[in-house]
């Protein structure tokens, strides 16, 4: 196993990544107390977040893949999925 060193650009990916997690899970939890708009309305809201969303785990696994280097990112990523890392690829 390699030793990953915490560099600043990682803090602050991490940090940033942990706000837009908590943002996120805010936003679900008080989506269950307030009245709402109709679906068709949140629509394009509820796409455009699930498509940032996506971009950002590929951010994230460029990071990944660019600090631990091909050798060690490479065979994990074969093995793993990315968004829910419990399901076993097919």
């Amino acid at each position: 196993m390699t030793a990953v060193t915490l560099t600043p650009q990682a803090f602050m990916y991490g940090l940033w990544s942990a706000w837009g997690i908590s943002w996120w899970i805010a936003a679900i939890w008080s989506d269950r107390s307030v009245q709402r708009p109709g679906r068709r309305r949140q629509l394009v809201y509820r796409a455009l977040m699930t498509l940032g969303w996506y971009i950002k785990a590929r951010m994230e696994e460029g990071f990944l893949h660019e600090q631990l280097g091909a050798d060690a990112d490479g065979s994990y990523a074969r093995r793993v999925p990315m968004l829910v890392p419990f399901v076993r690829p097919r």
